[in-house]
Order: C-alpha cells, then sequence, then structure tokens
C-alpha cells in the first residue's frame, strides 16, 4: 500500500496501439514538476500525462487540476482515461486523451443550469518538440482543452520528429557545399 495507509491512484496506460500504429506517452510524464500555463482570467494549469499532477488540488491525485491562488479544482480522473486518434483516417496527426469525472460545476444545457463534473481534454499533436504547450482552451465552464505539439504524439517508429530535421539540415549542407563547389 501506500504511505499512511493510502493508496496511490494507478496510473493509466502509456501505451496506445491503434490501426497498425502504437504510441507510447510515457516520455511525457513528469515526476519533478507540472506542465503549467495560464489564462487571460487569472488561472494557472497544472497537468501531467500518465499519471496525477505533482501539485495536488484537494489531497486528491488527478491528471490536471486549475488553479486561483490557493483554490483548485480538479479537471478530471485518471481512472476515466479514454485515448483516441485526432483524426481516425490519419493517424500520424497525433492523439487525443480526455480525462472526465473532474469535480462539479454547472453548465448551461438550452439555457438551463445543469450540475456536472469538468472534464479535460489532451490534444497532442506530432510535431519534432518534446512537449510544447501550444494553447489552453475552456471550451465551456466544464471542459477543457489543452493542444500541445510532441514528437510523443507520432506514432512510435514513424519518420516524424527528429529524422527529418537531420534530413534537412544534411541536404542544405549539401547543396550549400555543391554550390560553392560550383562557383
Amino acid at each position: 500500500g501506500g504511505i499512511g495507509g493510502v493508496a496511490p491512484a494507478a496510473a493509466p496506460a502509456c501505451t496506445f496501439s491503434t490501426k497498425g500504429a502504437t504510441f507510447n506517452l510515457a516520455e511525457l510524464k513528469k515526476d519533478d514538476h507540472d506542465y503549467t500555463g495560464t489564462t487571460p482570467g487569472g488561472y494557472t494549469y497544472r497537468f501531467n500525462v500518465c499519471g496525477g499532477t505533482v501539485k495536488v488540488c484537494n489531497s486528491q491525485p488527478a491528471p490536471a487540476s486549475k488553479w486561483r491562488g490557493t483554490k483548485c479544482n480538479n479537471l478530471g480522473d485518471m481512472q476515466t482515461q479514454e485515448i483516441s486518434l485526432l483524426d481516425a483516417s490519419n493517424p500520424g496527426k497525433g492523439l487525443k486523451i480526455t480525462y472526465k469525472d473532474g469535480d462539479i460545476c454547472k453548465k448551461q444545457v438550452n439555457g438551463q443550469m445543469e450540475i456536472s463534473s469538468r472534464q479535460i481534454n489532451y490534444e497532442i499533436e506530432c510535431g519534432g518538440d518534446d512537449a510544447l504547450l501550444k494553447h489552453i482552451d475552456e471550451v465551456s465552464m466544464c471542459e477543457y482543452t489543452v493542444t500541445f505539439s510532441s514528437k510523443h504524439g507520432c506514432p512510435v517508429g514513424s519518420s516524424r520528429g527528429r529524422g527529418w530535421k537531420f534530413v534537412t539540415v544534411v541536404l542544405v549542407s549539401a547543396f550549400l557545399y555543391l554550390g560553392i563547389g560550383i562557383g
């Protein structure tokens, strides 16, 4: 068991396979600090991938939280993790991870206020960076989307990311070398 009889929340799966493509998100997990971002409303968002945030909100491990000062809300429950492709027809675009059952919130449905729970979506686009936070969007009072660009959003073994940067540098270097050599 965990310290003081509290069992740690089981970390969700970090790999995902579909349509012949496999993704490994384990390298995105942070053990010493959270990914953070602020929005114009003065809120700070803290989130992690493949595990809970390092800074815990209200003693409740969660993948993401929204803070203003010392007040915070958890935006999802790790046990509800769902992973899907950003584009079902193109695994190379990246992944979407959804966590539901976060703290209670009120949302408007057909002009009526309803009690709901918070949900956060991570859109991890395939890109050349380790993990570049692009933006945080409060879709509604209860739903949030965080967009990353990361090489870990690319299928394992795909040629996207580091490989192409290297090829481009080699081609440009060769071109410059040959160009100078001809003159």
